[in-house]
């Protein structure tokens, strides 16, 4: 009886160490997704789409063509 009596025991604190260590990754695996909405959320915000990047972009070298060519059709130029 001695022996099922330790056994039990020994039994008992394995499932509770399971257990204890289940949970723990439980919360760390919550508050994971937690961090990482919300850093979606915060890099939805902050950065910039790609689509729109290019759509400035084009915009810009647009304005710079058409100043390199009023500067190269200048009348003073030598």
């Amino acid at each position: 009886m001695e022996v099922l009596s330790l056994f039990q025991a020994l039994l008992a604190i394995a499932v509770s160490v399971a257990g204890w260590f289940l949970r723990s990754l439980w919360s760390n695996q919550t508050a994971l997704e937690k961090m990482m909405m919300q850093h979606q959320m915060e890099a939805a915000e902050k950065f910039v789409r790609k689509d729109d990047y290019r759509a400035d972009i084009t915009e810009i070298k647009g304005m710079l063509d058409k100043i390199f060519n009023q500067l190269n059709s200048k009348v003073d130029k030598p």
